[in-house]
């Protein structure tokens, strides 16, 4: 079977990562850092809402590829700044025990 690379395109909505985007234009995260180097954007930068992304490259999972197509599956896990100090891995009760 012979893969043939393809330029595909998102636009990056809030909150979106490379490792997102990855996810969207070939099904597979292990991607992120050629999208990223390729659209010349910092790994560990938010994204610009709205800005155009693009890969030329092989789908390396097609079944999620085609299923987040199909489903319009648009996944944006990073955390907005603004908001990051209400995220906490411990609450008030965390007690220090193995100080």
């Amino acid at each position: 079977r012979i893969k043939t690379k393809m330029t595909t395109y998102t636009t990056i909505l809030k909150n979106q990562t490379p490792l997102d985007i990855a996810l969207i234009l070939t099904g597979s995260a292990d991607n992120a850092y050629e999208i990223a180097k390729e659209n010349e954007i910092d790994m560990s930068n938010m994204l610009k809402t709205g800005e155009q992304i693009y890969y030329n490259g092989e789908i390396t999972d097609k079944r999620v590829f085609e299923y987040y197509a199909a489903q319009g599956i648009r996944p944006a896990t990073g955390i907005d700044a603004l908001y990051s100090g209400d995220i906490k891995i411990f609450d008030s009760t965390f007690d220090f025990t193995f100080e």
